[in-house]
């Protein structure tokens, strides 16, 4: 491969030198030269590992190629010398009240206010969805029963297998809900496990999926994410 590139590299030099000294028949070898630099940035990027085709445009630029709409880059940008960051972030939302620190393997969306989470390897998906309420109205602790109902308006069906267990932020009290119910769907076995909590006025729920069994790694990868996610500093608890 190397010698291929050598090869023609020299057959460039050898072009630019006739171009130099030539006249009449300059288009001529400015189409070879062309044609040559074309085969050289090819082989250039084979060599480079980067598996980039590099074509003429007649603009004097390259047109490089994507893969799945991504442009491809021939090499690395970055400071000479540098290492890679430190792993990990924390992102911050709902105007500041709410935090997530996800761990790793999750993919994270934000639209608006709500925080869309995948993790691709165990295939399960779920989002955040953060509030506010009016705590006058005497709804500041969620209730078992709105759960329940929400999850019967849905997904609970009358052999569906659920449980409910409390939320607590750090180490206060009770502060909402946390269900888990396996459903059986037209497509198969769904797992779901869903909650809301309240702190002051701040609210959240938050819902997670998977297809199939009940799985423990899923089962402690959807717990983990669960509580990287904090509402006025205090990290969410479930049992």
């Amino acid at each position: 491969m190397k010698k291929k590139l050598l090869s023609l590299g020299l057959a460039l030099v050898s072009v630019v030198t006739v171009l130099a000294g030539c006249g009449t028949n300059k288009m001529d070898y400015k189409a070879a030269y062309s044609d040559l630099n074309y085969k050289y940035q090819r082989e250039l990027a084979v060599v480079n590992g980067s598996g980039v085709t590099c074509q003429p445009t007649g603009t004097g630029y390259f047109q490089m190629n994507t893969e799945e709409s991504k442009l491809v880059f021939p090499g690395e940008f970055g400071f000479p010398g540098s290492q890679s960051g430190v792993a990990g972030y924390t992102v911050t939302f709902n105007d500041g009240t709410c935090t997530l620190t996800p761990p790793g393997g999750w993919e994270i969306t934000a639209v608006s206010s709500v925080l869309y989470v995948y993790n691709k390897e165990q295939m399960v998906q779920g989002q955040f969805v953060p509030g506010r309420i009016d705590t006058s109205s005497g709804s500041d602790v969620a209730d078992t029963e709105t759960l329940k109902n929400f999850m019967k308006g849905y997904f609970m069906t009358a052999d569906a297998d659920y449980t409910f267990t409390d939320i607590y932020l750090g180490d206060s009290s009770r502060m909402g809900v946390h269900g888990h119910c396996v459903v059986n769907t037209s497509d198969g076995t769904v797992v779901i496990n869903c909650g809301m909590i309240t702190n002051n006025q701040t609210t959240m729920t938050y819902v997670f999926t998977y297809s199939g069994a009940e799985n423990q790694a899923k089962e402690d990868i959807i717990k983990n994410m669960i509580a990287s996610c904090s509402i006025g500093g205090y990290a969410i608890k479930t049992l």
